[in-house]
């Protein structure tokens, strides 16, 4: 049956095709084709099937080394903005789990690859994991919190959501007179157990308004998440089809801003930025 759902594919987009054929469509498609009525679960065995004769491989080498479902691992990504403010995915790797180990890895071979830039700029959730990393590796760059995930961290940690506008506020205050205004606001909150914990979080690298010249407006790992929500479906795929479909994404981006803006004459500059 696998090798049936393969029939129509081509190898051009061979990842789109298969992943896009949802199970029921697989179900019907063979009733209608071929008169056979089959399970959900023998339609899901069939396009794993396909999964593995798509790249020649065979189906007992994909566990344990993949992200989703029975797929494990973890998918890191480095994004930076170009000067147009568009997604730049310039590193990503497949790993085990996102430990020190593995982190500083990246890292290292992030820097092989780009060196000691000036300005450099990092911009990730909040973790001391890597944090430290950042620090060994790129000694000189600026690491800033994404306010996204810190809110939610607050809003979890505090289950109050009056405290989101409070942190909102004082975050995306430009100026330190307007940042202490609401810094007085959450020092009064709950005994100040809320300025205790956003001052744990080190407030020069979540507040707007001390970070002039850093990070701009770029106040979230936003482009990462939007990665990944790009590569959601694909992330249940054994690595290599994975690891092909960016390859055949990225490509596929680069080709088209290249065609788009073959016939300009200005010249853009990005700032550096990136999000892990």
């Amino acid at each position: 049956m696998g090798d049936l759902i393969m029939q129509p594919q081509s190898s051009i987009g061979l990842m789109d095709t298969i992943e896009g054929d949802k199970l029921h469509h697989i179900i019907e498609d063979m009733r209608h084709q071929y008169g056979v009525n089959i399970s959900y679960d023998k339609a899901w065995h069939a396009r794993e099937i396909a999964f593995a004769l798509a790249r020649g491989m065979q189906q007992g080498i994909m566990n344990g080394t993949h992200l989703k479902g029975k797929y494990k691992g973890t998918m890191i990504v480095g994004i930076p903005m170009d000067g147009n403010n568009q997604l730049y995915p310039l590193a990503y790797v497949i790993v085990d789990s996102e430990n020190d180990r593995a982190l500083k890895w990246f890292m290292t071979t992030l820097k092989t690859t780009i060196g000691e830039c000036p300005n450099l700029v990092f911009v990730s959730n909040y973790g001391q994991s890597i944090a430290n990393i950042i620090d060994i590796v790129f000694p000189r760059s600026y690491h800033g919190l994404c306010t996204f995930h810190l809110k939610r961290n607050v809003e979890k940690y505090f289950k109050d959501e009056s405290v989101r506008k409070l942190f909102h506020d004082a975050c995306r205050a430009y100026r330190e007179l307007e940042f202490k205004r609401h810094w007085v606001q959450i020092v009064n909150y709950n005994n100040g157990s809320l300025a205790r914990y956003l001052e744990d979080a080190d407030i020069q690298r979540w507040a707007r308004c001390y970070q002039s010249g850093n990070r701009y407006d770029n106040m979230t790992s936003n482009s990462v998440e939007c990665f990944n929500a790009i590569t959601k479906e694909a992330r249940v795929s054994p690595i290599t089809l994975l690891l092909e479909y960016i390859r055949g994404l990225l490509q596929g981006w680069f080709h088209e801003w290249q065609t788009m803006w073959s016939n300009c004459t200005s010249k853009c500059r990005g700032n550096n930025g990136f999000t892990v």
